[in-house]
């Protein structure tokens, strides 16, 4: 009995852990936007807005932050597996990405190239909250948010 409560728990966390969606990113979020390069840290407060489109199966996600200076982010996963993302201050572009994403294990795993090199990043969704942990080239990154109601 014991093993079959195991078995049956087991089989229960893969189900939960492979059901993220797209989707999931909907909606909109407050949150943090943490950026470390050798060391110094910049901290923004970010808000965010995701949509998707009723006739396609992509995700547009807005990024704004207030403090310490305005910076407009988006990102666009795209149905197929392709990414793109570009950070602007007052229509000048900081920095821009592309590449390719997936969902393995619970997550979603972007890849791809861009401003500061080769990038890198696993996002997480737990219903009420969002994480996103990454690299790009030296800059590392963070980003976490709480659903909005």
């Amino acid at each position: 009995m014991k093993r079959l409560l195991i078995t049956a728990f087991m089989i229960l966390f893969a189900a939960c852990a492979s059901a993220i969606e797209l989707k999931d990113l909907a909606g909109n979020w407050s949150g943090l936007h943490i950026e470390t390069v050798k060391g110094r840290k910049t901290t923004f407060i970010s808000t965010y807005s995701g949509t998707m489109p009723e006739t396609a199966d992509s995700l547009y996600l807005v990024e704004t932050t207030t403090s310490p200076y305005p910076v407009t982010g988006t990102y666009t996963l795209y149905k197929g597996g392709a990414f793109s993302s570009t950070a602007m201050v007052s229509g000048v572009i900081l920095s821009a990405y592309y590449g390719t994403w997936k969902i393995k294990k619970g997550k979603i795993i972007l890849s791809g190239v861009g401003t500061n090199g080769k990038f890198k990043a696993l996002v997480s969704v737990d219903g009420s909250s969002f994480q996103v942990k990454g690299k790009a080239g030296r800059l590392k990154l963070l980003m976490q948010a709480n659903r909005v109601p």
